[in-house]
């Protein structure tokens, strides 16, 4: 008889950025040292960006697990409530069709995602206003367009006076703290001013000040009126048309504030996000800026030291996490693109591969972009891993057991871990906490099959034949190509 295995807490904490982590998540595993060193929140040390504030209010109170019947309405509808309240809009394709069941939230993108911007005013037939237009055009009835800018969207009867007097405190106090808002609200006063003389609204990609001192710009500093023709701008500025010809702009996912204009509820300031030029902390690596999954990695982590708005967000909490991951992906995929030459993607292109891999009419042959095989997902990844499984098979034999593990939202550390962060919270909510416990139970696993030899001697499991192992697998690969 087995007892289960009880990761414990998250009790130790990063020395250098406070985050909160598991011992089992440690960079050195093979033995137990006294003082870990952790590189899952902010590379141990070489990470360094600043920590958000709390929430200001109605929004901090409407956050609290414990805040009662308002709070509860506000969580019920936080993705429409953000919806109302976003610049932007979305490209992926969403799937909600699982949802319908019992089961726990998920939230499924699919296709290619991005943020897109549409005009000051409104340029559709129906002259309603939507997204940022909502900040500029028929303010006075600000509430019920905000209702109506969400197709087939209406709050229950009983949630109904709550859900606008929550709908107006959040109009208030983005007024008076987010500065995105206020540039907006900038333009809608040069339009009350003046409807003779165009104007454009310039959302600046490269602050003057350092994004890593400061994360409350101020509104000079993000975004500038351009009257009439002026267009000075750089690449990555974001410039936002009066009426134009009602095409949308995409917005770059390396523009600063990329998710704070998607998600005005949980970057109630305007904060930025990830930059170009955010340094290393040290200079003990080949880089001198940041990427873009190590930005995401360090903002993720929960610290006592900062404002919980995105831990307590519930359901748009696994919106930005998916959205997240879609931006890293993209900029990956991006670099890529721009960097066939240093991957040597000359070797894959040309009729000869076109022919062997099937393709006999000339028309669909033209330029393409190369994923190599360390992209996780791609074609070549795919190969090179069944490659990889044939090698293992035809050195070690066929396989004895074939093991499946899957992730328990109700194990007793994740319980535990929830309750002890924010009281009152659901498991469903916190999605990083499954990823992670899962992946700590997932090592213990292959220890108690590889060193603890639960099930028996494995023959490729310790380290010594592995190395041959690999060594033997790669000749294969190499042969078969």
């Amino acid at each position: 008889m087995f007892e289960y295995w009880d990761c414990g807490d998250a009790t130790r904490i990063c020395h250098h950025c406070t985050a909160m982590v598991w011992y089992e998540e440690r960079t050195v595993k093979h033995y137990a040292p006294r003082i870990p060193k952790f590189s899952i929140c902010c590379s141990d040390g070489k990470i360094k960006v600043p920590l958000l504030t709390d929430a200001p209010q109605p929004l901090l109170s409407l956050m609290d697990y414990t805040g009662g019947r308002r709070s509860k309405v506000f969580r019920k509808y936080i993705k429409a409530l953000n919806s109302m309240f976003s610049f932007t809009s979305t490209g992926g394709r969403l799937n909600d069709n699982f949802n319908a069941g019992g089961g726990p939230y998920t939230f499924r993108l699919s296709g290619h995602n991005y943020h897109r911007i549409g005009t000051l005013l409104p340029t559709h037939a129906d002259g309603r206003p939507r997204f940022a237009q909502l900040y500029i055009y028929d303010t006075e009835n600000e509430v019920d367009n905000r209702i109506y800018s969400i197709q087939n969207f209406s709050p229950s009867s009983g949630d109904e006076v709550i859900f606008r007097d929550i709908l107006r405190e959040l109009i208030e106090m983005l007024d008076r703290h987010n500065s995105l808002v206020q540039a907006f609200r900038m333009a809608r006063e040069r339009f009350f001013e003046s409807t003779m003389q165009p104007v454009r609204l310039r959302l600046i990609s490269s602050r003057t000040t350092d994004g890593r001192l400061t994360n409350l710009p101020a509104v000079s500093e993000i975004a500038a009126l351009l009257p009439g023709d002026a267009n000075e701008t750089n690449n990555r500025d974001v410039l936002i048309e009066e009426r134009g010809t009602g095409h949308i702009k995409r917005i770059s996912e390396l523009h600063p504030k990329y998710m704070a204009l998607q998600y005005p509820l949980l970057f109630p300031y305007g904060e930025d996000g990830y930059g170009l030029h955010i340094p290393m902390n040290t200079g003990t690596t080949d880089r001198n800026n940041i990427s873009l999954r190590e930005y995401y990695c360090f903002r993720l982590h929960f610290r006592d030291s900062e404002g919980h708005n995105l831990h307590r967000a519930g359901r748009l909490f696994h919106t930005y996490i998916v959205d997240a991951y879609a931006a890293v992906t993209e900029n990956n995929l991006d670099w890529y693109k721009r960097n066939q030459n240093k991957i040597r993607s000359e070797l894959y292109h040309g009729l000869h591969e076109s022919y062997f891999n099937g393709e006999r009419n000339a028309d669909s042959i033209g330029r393409r972009s190369i994923l190599p095989a360390s992209f996780t997902g791609g074609p070549r990844h795919m190969v090179q891993q069944y490659q990889d499984a044939m090698a293992i098979c035809r050195w070690a034999g066929p396989p004895d057991l074939f093991v499946t593990m899957t992730c328990n939202p109700r194990w007793i550390e994740i319980d535990r871990h929830v309750r002890k962060l924010v009281p009152g919270q659901q498991n469903t909510d916190r999605p990083d906490i499954f990823a992670r416990v899962f992946k700590i139970k997932l090592d213990e696993l292959m220890n108690d099959i590889r060193k603890k030899n639960h099930f028996g001697r494995t023959k490729a499991g310790d380290r010594f034949t592995l190395f041959y192992l690999l060594k033997d697998a790669a000749n294969f690969v190499s042969l078969s190509l």
